[in-house]
């Protein structure tokens, strides 16, 4: 499965400082490693887009900044601080930060007699980093479940002025039997006074 998110508007607000330049063969940008709070950061940035990327913490993607107006997307008030979580914890203990990835369910239940934790397995698990992807520009991430699912996600920056974040999925089943699962991205966004959510009305679903 594939997701994009084109920009069109941001101004760096410089909240995840710059280490560590890699040079990549993309027109779009570069990608750097940063720290936070003792947590590595990997950050895309083109002309248009700044994306940061916690591969420890469950992949968060911690930041989606518009370079252009200064637009930080997600929810990330300047003093929150990151940490690291266990596999069972509840998810209302968690960063409350960025956007994560639910999978294989949103609620906590049992699947097959395993007790899955609240918004699944994959937000409070280190994920393993592809070193060579990442210095040919895109951010890939991989996550193996106790479900048994391995979870992989590519993030790169398309289009003009590498303003289209663009978001590949691969889901695959380590099992002989069938496994159900749900999947979702959930991010937390930082909406302002004079915005409006707009969605067509076939599309809502409540």
């Amino acid at each position: 499965m594939q997701r994009h998110f084109p920009l069109s508007e941001a101004k760096h607000d410089d909240e995840v400082n710059r280490e560590d330049p890699v040079d990549h063969p993309q027109e779009t940008g570069c990608c750097y490693q940063t720290n936070r709070d003792g947590f590595r950061i990997d950050v895309l940035r083109s002309e248009a887009v700044e994306i940061a990327v916690v591969p420890q913490l469950g992949a968060k993607i911690l930041s989606l900044t518009h370079l252009r107006t200064g637009r930080q997307w997600l929810w990330l008030p300047q003093e929150a601080r990151l940490f690291a979580n266990t596999p069972l914890d509840p998810f209302e203990n968690s960063t409350l930060l960025g956007a994560d990835e639910c999978v294989p369910t949103v609620s906590p239940c049992q699947i097959n007699g395993r007790a899955i934790a609240d918004h699944g397995e994959a937000w409070g698990r280190p994920w393993e980093l592809d070193s060579e992807k990442l210095r040919a520009g895109e951010v890939t991430t991989s996550v193996i479940l106790h479900s048994p699912l391995r979870l992989g996600r590519t993030i790169s920056l398309r289009g003009r002025s590498g303003q289209t974040v663009q978001i590949d999925y691969r889901l695959s089943n380590l099992a002989d039997d069938s496994q159900p699962f749900i999947w979702a991205f959930h991010p937390l966004m930082k909406i302002d006074a004079d915005d409006d959510l707009i969605l067509p009305i076939d599309s809502v679903l409540v």
